[in-house]
């Protein structure tokens, strides 16, 4: 497969309040060992492998801690490394890569009114995706209170960044217990890893997966899977 083609969205229903957010239309040379394509209504395994390269696995020395409305987000050596005004800034590699994905996906989700100048500010790249976001999200008044059960990240999967592009597949379990596939396309090319959100006219549904799909083609990780969950067992 010398080329992919995905058109995402990343939809997080939190109470009270329902974000669309579009993780749009991109071209980039990408072989991922374990890879799942949009295609129609479903998912379709172009490679697989039983282990994941060591630049797919889970990153180590990570915590994780309550983000906007209680979304559960990753820090560590990779990012984000500059805490204010809002956490940002990450290490040009893989798991740089998956922390600034999760991380700008949960502030997409969850900023409130007073944060969100500053997620397009310091984790969007510049772009018409990003316009149209920032003038719908002008429109909403959206708390920043926490939620009792908000999503969940599950897992990751992707291949080393291509040049200043990367896509990372990320695995979200939602309150209603249905686990979604979410591509999302990142770009270095402005300074760090940010994300890069397409027009309104790319979008289509999020993917769902199951738990044999999550657990045979992702990299288990998030704040209850994984390296996390041993964490807890001791």
């Amino acid at each position: 497969m010398n080329s992919l083609k995905s058109v995402v969205i990343f939809v997080l229903n939190l109470p009270g309040m329902i974000l669309r957010f579009i993780l749009g239309s991109i071209r980039l040379g990408l072989q991922l060992l374990i890879l799942w394509v949009i295609v129609g209504v479903g998912l379709v395994a172009c490679q697989a492998a039983t282990q994941p390269p060591a630049e797919e696995r889970e990153p180590l020395g990570v915590q994780w801690n309550a983000g906007p409305a209680g979304i559960q987000v990753p820090s560590g050596k990779a990012g984000p490394n500059v805490p204010t005004p809002i956490p940002h800034g990450y290490q040009a590699s893989t798991h740089g890569a998956v922390l600034a994905a999760m991380n700008a996906q949960a502030w997409l989700a969850g900023a409130g009114d007073d944060a969100y100048p500053l997620v397009i500010e310091y984790l969007l790249a510049p772009g018409d995706g990003a316009l149209q976001w920032a003038q719908a999200r002008s429109l909403l008044t959206v708390s920043d209170e926490l939620q009792s059960n908000p999503p969940e990240f599950v897992g990751f999967q992707m291949e080393e960044p291509q040049g200043d592009d990367a896509v990372v597949v990320l695995a979200v379990r939602y309150p209603s217990g249905v686990i979604g596939a979410q591509p999302v396309q990142l770009s270095k090319a402005s300074g760090g890893w940010r994300v890069v959100l397409p027009t309104q006219e790319q979008a289509v549904e999020m993917q769902e997966i199951t738990e044999e799909q999550l657990e045979k083609n992702f990299v288990a990780f998030g704040p209850n899977v994984g390296k996390a969950a041993e964490e807890k067992e001791k």
